[in-house]
């Protein structure tokens, strides 16, 4: 289920998320970092999860890693969506 889960968050790009198509990597690094740490912390702090580490290990960890992932999938998304036009223009 996690394999369908981060497809849908993937493919979720081509939509509610097209805006980040206009940063370049730096930014989305940046982005990443931010808003990957903010969520797993704020659910840290509601006690959906719990954290191996303390917070400021784990929130560098986490920060690091979606500042990895958020461009990532941003370029996944591209490559996807550019295959999914050409096949539809040889159509």
């Amino acid at each position: 289920w996690l394999l369908v889960l981060w497809t849908a968050f993937v493919l979720n790009f081509g939509h509610s998320l097209s805006f980040l198509r206009a940063f370049k990597s730096p930014a989305l690094m940046f982005i990443g970092a931010i808003g990957g740490c903010y969520a797993y912390w704020a659910s840290w702090k509601l006690g959906a999860v719990e954290w191996p580490q303390d917070a400021l290990i784990t929130c560098a960890v986490i920060a690091a890693l979606w500042a990895v992932i958020l461009p990532a999938a941003v370029r996944i998304e591209g490559v996807i969506s550019q295959k999914v036009i050409t096949d539809d223009a040889t159509v």
